[in-house]
Parts: structure tokens; sequence; C-alpha cells
């Protein structure tokens, strides 16, 4: 089971200090955070004891408190999202989410398509799977050779990988969050290895 859960904030609560110099920056680390926290409770079913910016996440992908569930966030101007599973179903998780509005500068995808990659996905959509895979392939940075980059990573038919290695697979979806569509990606890895 994985849950995930998305949170627009529009000002820092009080007991919130901003965390970087940039209110929309403070915003969308609080936003995801908070995203986790709902995101946790969903996933273990029960309210949890912790504030949700008091939530250690050791490496990006692991919780302190919860050491049997693996994580990842994103953001977007003030909106942030979380995913959530257990370590005994996936090793890793990843979640990416963009305005559907965004624009793909002209001659970027030179920098993140594979031949492999789904050509009926369109450049966004691309780009949001991609940075999700990323995210999940990251902590097993060490079992392979060489730079992962984003344009080594191939996504098609719902299944990521690198070379002829699938990894993972992955999800793509739209959500209204307030006022915005958002484009969303999630990727899961089971196992990494023979």
């Amino acid at each position: 089971m994985n849950s995930s859960f998305f949170v627009q904030m529009h000002d820092l609560p009080d007991y919130c200090h901003p965390v970087y110099s940039s209110l929309n920056r403070s915003l969308q680390f609080y936003a995801s955070r908070k995203a986790l926290l709902f995101s946790i409770e969903d996933h273990l079913n029960k309210k949890i004891e912790h504030h949700f910016d008091k939530l250690e996440i050791i490496n990006h992908h692991y919780l302190k408190q919860y050491p049997n569930i693996v994580v990842s966030l994103s953001h977007t101007q003030n909106i942030g999202a979380a995913l959530c599973a257990s370590r005994n179903e996936y090793q890793s998780v990843g979640i990416d989410i963009e305005l559907k509005t965004r624009k793909v500068k002209e001659g970027a995808l030179k920098f993140y398509s594979h031949k492999k990659d789904d050509l009926s996905l369109n450049h966004l959509q691309l780009w949001v799977a991609k940075e999700a895979c990323f995210k999940a392939i990251s902590p097993h940075f060490d079992s392979f050779e060489g730079e992962i980059t984003l344009s080594k990573i191939w996504v098609n038919n719902f299944q990521f990988g690198l070379v002829d290695q699938v990894l993972g697979h992955f999800t793509l979806s739209e959500e209204v969050i307030g006022q915005h569509k958002i484009v969303v990606a999630k990727s899961f890895i089971k196992t990494i290895g023979p």
C-alpha cells in the first residue's frame, strides 16, 4: 500500500519560522512536509504525534521516526506533495509534481530524453515521470556504474529503467489542487539487482 497527499499553503502559520529567505520557498518546504504528515497518517491509518516540521528525513527517502516507511517529496509554487510506502513492499519511491501550465523550454528535451522513451507522453509528462523515477533510483546510485542522469533513464509502458534493465513502475495523473491543475508522477522500485 502507498499513500500520497497534496497540500496548498498561502501563508506560513504563526508557529512556522521561514526556513529560507524566500517566502515562496518556505511555503514549499512546509507544504511538502505537511503533505508528508498526512500521507504517513493515511499510510499508518492513525494520527501521529509528530508535528509536520519535526519529521526528520534521512537521505531524502527515510524517516528517523518511522524507519519502516520510504518517502519522497515534491513541490511547485505553493503546493507540496508527499508519497510514502512500506519498506516491506518497496525499496524506494519517487514523486514529482508540476503545474500543468508549465512550459518546457524549447530544446530542453535533448537533455532528458532517451531513445526508449514513450513517444505518446508530452514533454511535461515525460519531465515529471523522469524526475519521479530519478528520485526512486537515487538511493541506489551505488548499485550502478557511472553518473545517473535523466537522459539515461527510460520511461515506457509505465515502466522505467536504465539500459535494458527494468527497475520499477510509475503512474501519471492529473490532480486539481485549489485553482491549479498539476501533473503528478509516482514511481516505485521493489528490488534492485539480479
